[in-house]
């Protein structure tokens, strides 16, 4: 205890000494607080932070040592000692409002502008405290400033270095998008160039240096789609749909595109769904079938020999959702764990061996990683070298519920007692499962010796041969098997890859199968098998087309049929651009077709509606205005399906994602603009009958128009128009007259907060300018819908299309000018 005394003497009165009085007081609390205020006093005076407390005028009464140096003075005098002249003007009423709230709350905190050392402005925190005088009768403040200049700084240049990474991804992106449209274009050329002449006569030499054209284009193709596809996924401009669709559809889809890689490796494949599955779901189709695509065509790639299997199963179904498993096992070359860790990373493959054998940019299992991430799932793998692999995911979709029904409730019961010949024992048991749920009586066997004893046994209705069985060999021996079973009235389906459909198509009408199931076959195609057994239809490769599949298998409604004295095919033409529709329509008269134009899709759906006049077939441009070729596909496809009316997309930017817009809507074919005549012409010949089409005649009525020049490139346009230089001539004219305007629309376009009219513009102005050979126009047209689109430099794209487009009408028109002096 620490004690104040105060002693006194007491005294007589003659003056001596009486006693003393001691009055001790405890100091100790006294003491401690004056040490405790010392103590603060010295940690304030020795903070870096300025601390202060001033009155409600603002002038300040203590400032510690920092408040000093951060404000610049030596001392506080009444000239210095208010807080705002310390203070930007803005901030003067920051802070006043400050005050006020910190007198309501209690405290105030924000970030404000001080004044400090050389007038130069520092942005500072700061708290402040209101407090009391034990009266209540004054207020006075406390506060902490801290400078955070440097800290803001940096936060400032982390945005900038945002900002600017951002700005380069944006910049590579738009980039990726103008050079993949750029490089499509002239491949998508070499592509359909290269599948005409596999099909003409060439010599075995020429044969195998188009083949290995064809495929290193091909391979390029998929190289371009990886890169685009991880680009955007890295940007996140990847977006995931959420609309109705049918998985069956998917899977019909995947299935021809495996059956082409599958090509004729001794490998089988199963694509087996379990019936439980909802039929109608709600999601993303397109990037579901990508990732499916990608493991499946991996599995293909690294699979010699054995199996594939692709299976959906049914997790759980509830609360109007269904959980599906997917997974695709192979019996391939496997990978080690090494090698599995490093699986999902970008650009990298199992190894450098596999990367040179097998090829591929090590994207594809990257991109489908993230877009199950994206959907809610996670891909496993399970492998062993040497031995196979095992990849899967789970999803959850919600039901349509407006059209839920399980995929088993569209099983006909066929009734047909079934015999299946298959030598891999696993195939087999697949047959059975997917007959027996259809009601077949079914038999399995692994050969022909087998199945010679149950011929005597009882009245079959079906055999479904595998053609690529282990005692199935050559024509002769399937030959007097067929003699055999027909003697029995026996029907037969065969299984078999896309080679052996072609040889089973050469053979003479008495030897066909009923049917062909070209591997993998779906549940979907094995019912059109049976459906074509019960109608005992003879034609075996009608109905087992993966397009139709999609759709209803039996007919929607009946065509118009065609006039006695009609001989050709009818072309529907729909779209906006007039010059787009006159070529198309050249093209379409010299090869002895009917036309019909129209230059929207809502004009189309109303003429099919009508069912006024028979239609053969639809070429159908996807961007017009109100309704475009996708929408109109799909009212059309609630009436005919893609058998009965074959529909073909026209367009100019053809991505993987566009491509499957297309035939997610019913679409059969798609050719990309310019338009080709042989392409044009391969293209109907696949969906018309051949005989009634008529190859165009190039170089008919060709007349000199001078030399190629960088803005036009008169010879490629003449060769697309057939030699037809006064047609060229027209459309030259009719693109003046249409385009010379352009400016001024595409700046009233734009004023729009909507820029689908800009777009619109600049993508048709594209179209019109590739048919005629203006490929600087079309270039820049190109690079400015990309701008619109993601958001890019577009007025810099606008200006750099309006000079070009200016001195390419003026090529025009120099053009047109000297012909017209020449006649």
């Amino acid at each position: 205890m620490l004690v104040s005394l105060n002693t006194s003497v007491m005294r007589f009165p003659d003056g001596t000494t009486k006693g003393y009085v001691l009055i001790a007081r405890d100091i100790s609390e006294i003491k401690k607080a004056v040490e405790t205020n010392t103590r603060l006093l010295e940690i304030m005076e020795s903070a870096h932070d300025m601390i202060a407390s001033f009155d409600m005028r603002g002038h300040i009464f203590y400032l510690n040592q920092a408040g000093y140096s951060f404000l610049g003075i030596q001392a506080l005098n009444e000239h210095n000692n208010r807080l705002s002249q310390y203070m930007p003007i803005p901030t003067t009423v920051k802070f006043a409002d400050g005050l006020t709230e910190a007198q309501k709350l209690g405290f105030w905190q924000s970030e404000i502008d001080i004044i400090g050392v050389n007038n130069s402005i520092q942005t500072a925190s700061i708290t402040v405290v209101a407090h009391q005088s034990e009266d209540e009768r004054d207020t006075f403040f406390s506060t902490i400033v801290r400078d955070i200049s440097d800290q803001k700084e940096i936060e400032r240049q982390l945005v900038k270095a945002k900002d600017e990474a951002d700005e380069a991804n944006e910049a590579k992106g738009s980039f990726l998008a103008r050079m993949s449209h750029e490089i499509r274009t002239p491949l998508n050329g070499i592509i359909g160039l290269s599948y005409l002449l596999q099909r003409s006569e060439l010599t075995e030499l020429q044969s195998e240096y188009i083949r290995q054209v064809s495929d290193s284009s091909q391979n390029l193709l998929r190289i371009l789609n990886d890169i685009l596809d991880f680009s955007k996924l890295e940007a996140d401009k990847l977006k995931l749909e959420q609309v109705p669709f049918r998985l069956e559809d998917s899977l019909q889809r995947l299935s021809g595109i495996f059956s082409v890689l599958l090509g004729p490796k001794p490998v089988d494949f199963i694509v087996h769904m379990d019936p439980r599955v909802p039929d109608q779901l709600i999601g993303d189709p397109t990037r579901l079938e990508q990732v499916l695509l990608n493991l499946g065509s991996n599995a293909i790639k690294f699979t010699n020999f054995g199996l594939i299997e692709m299976t959906i199963s049914l997790i759980e179904l509830s609360d109007g959702n269904a959980r599906l498993r997917f997974s695709v096992q192979d019996s391939g070359i496997g990978m080690t764990e090494q090698q599995q860790a490093q699986l999902f990373t970008p650009f990298v493959q199992a190894d450098d061996k596999t990367s040179r054998k097998y090829g591929g940019t090590g994207l594809g299992l990257v991109i489908s990683y993230t877009l199950v991430e994206r959907m809610g799932g996670q891909i496993t793998v399970e492998s062993t070298y040497q031995i196979g692999s095992d990849f899967g995911f789970e999803l959850s979709f919600p039901l349509n519920e407006r059209k839920y029904v399980s995929t088993s409730s569209h099983n006909r019961n066929y009734d047909l007692s079934v015999v299946v010949l298959e030598d891999h024992e696993r195939v087999a048991e697949h047959w059975h499962d997917v007959l027996f749920s259809l009601g077949c009586d079914v038999v399995t066997l692994c050969s022909w010796d087998q199945a010679k004893s149950l011929l005597d046994e009882r009245n079959w209705d079906l055999f479904i041969v595998d053609m690529e069985a282990g005692d199935m060999h050559g024509e002769e021996t399937w030959i007097d098997w067929k003699t055999v079973l027909d003697a029995r009235g026996v029907q037969v389906v065969c299984s078999t890859t896309l080679m052996g459909r072609d040889a089973l198509q050469q053979l003479p009408d008495e030897h066909r199968p009923a049917a062909v199931l070209v591997k993998p076959a779906t549940s979907l195609q094995v019912q059109q098998a049976l459906q074509v057994i019960s109608k005992k239809m003879t034609d075996p490769f009608q109905a087992i087309d993966a397009t139709s599949a999609a759709q209803s298998v039996l007919p929607l409604r009946t065509m118009p049929a065609k006039s006695d004295d009609s001989s050709s095919h009818r072309i529907l033409v729909v779209d906006d651009q007039v010059l787009n529709r006159l070529v198309v329509k050249q093209l379409l008269d010299q090869m002895g077709l009917e036309v019909e134009l129209l230059e929207s899709g809502a004009e189309a759906v109303a003429l099919i509606e009508s069912n006024r006049s028979r239609v053969d077939l639809i070429l159908m441009d996807l961007h017009m205005p109100i309704m475009d070729g996708i929408e109109a596909t799909a009212l059309i496809r609630r009436l005919y399906d893609s058998e009965q009316l074959p529909i073909i997309a026209l367009t100019a930017d053809m991505t993987e994602e566009q491509h499957n817009r297309c035939l997610n809507a019913g679409m059969n074919d798609i050719m990309t603009k310019p338009i080709v005549p042989d392409i044009l012409f391969s293209v109907l010949s696949k969906w018309l009958s051949a005989p009634a089409i008529v190859p165009v005649n190039d170089g008919v009525d060709s007349n000199e128009l001078g030399p190629d020049t960088p803005d036009l490139q008169v010879s490629t346009a003449l060769q697309r128009l057939a030699g037809k230089s006064k047609l060229y001539l027209q459309l030259l004219d009719k693109f003046d007259q249409q385009y010379s305007d352009l400016e001024h629309r595409l700046n009233d376009s734009l004023k729009e907060a909507d820029r689908s009219d800009a777009i619109r513009l600049v993508h048709s102005l594209s179209g019109a300018a590739g048919h005629l050979g203006a490929v600087t126009v079309q270039g820049k047209a190109t690079a400015m819908e990309i701008a619109l689109k993601d958001n890019g430099d577009w007025q810099q794209a606008q200006n750099h299309l309006i000079a070009a487009l200016q001195e390419t009408l003026e090529t025009i028109r120099n053009l047109l000018m000297q012909k017209q002096k020449r006649s």
